[in-house]
């Protein structure tokens, strides 16, 4: 069950999805609490001390799926918790539509493809598969909206080849 939970700040956004799949009760101190640990928690990467707070605090397993086998293996090399499994696979439809059948998903994507206001990189959750496309929940607004198959693949092309990102996708095992 997802919350009716907006994010309080710009940068919450991969807070707040991580937030959703604790299960536990969404609050504005609780948002903080995981960036205050992010920030805090190594300056090479920013998410993994997202992963690594819920990880510990909510004793939850995560695994961590990059489009970038370089990059897993630095974070690999990283002291983060045993519950995070850090994985390489390209992430494209083909993985979004295999990972989602076990359960919702975060996806980081270039939040220009959904709203057309502005190039970032954001974290949503994919919720399901359906006829239309796909139901995300979007933490910006705190709602659940519909976008079709064609919008999130934008979402992920753009992040990777006009952001310059590594997209990557997140899931609760």
């Amino acid at each position: 069950m997802i919350q009716k939970y907006a994010q309080a700040t710009n940068q919450a956004c991969l807070a707040v999805c991580l937030l959703q799949l604790t299960k536990t009760k969404i609050t504005k101190k609780k948002e903080w609490d995981v960036l205050e640990y992010a920030f805090n928690f190594s300056k090479d990467d920013f998410a993994i001390g997202h992963f690594d707070y819920i990880a510990k605090k909510y004793d939850i397993k995560l695994d961590d799926y990059w489009d970038n086998k370089n990059y897993c293996d630095y974070l690999r090399k990283m002291k983060i918790s045993k519950k995070i499994n850090i994985l390489h696979k390209k992430i494209d439809l083909n993985i979004v539509n295999k990972l989602i059948k076990k359960s919702p998903i975060i996806l980081q994507i270039d939040s220009y493809a959904f709203w057309k206001i502005t190039h970032c990189s954001h974290f949503v959750i994919i919720l399901e598969k359906n006829k239309n496309g796909y139901k995300i929940y979007d933490p910006w607004f705190g709602k659940t909206f519909q976008k079709s198959t064609k919008e999130v693949s934008k979402g992920i092309i753009s992040l990777r080849n006009l952001l310059k990102f590594y997209p990557q996708i997140i899931q609760r095992v």
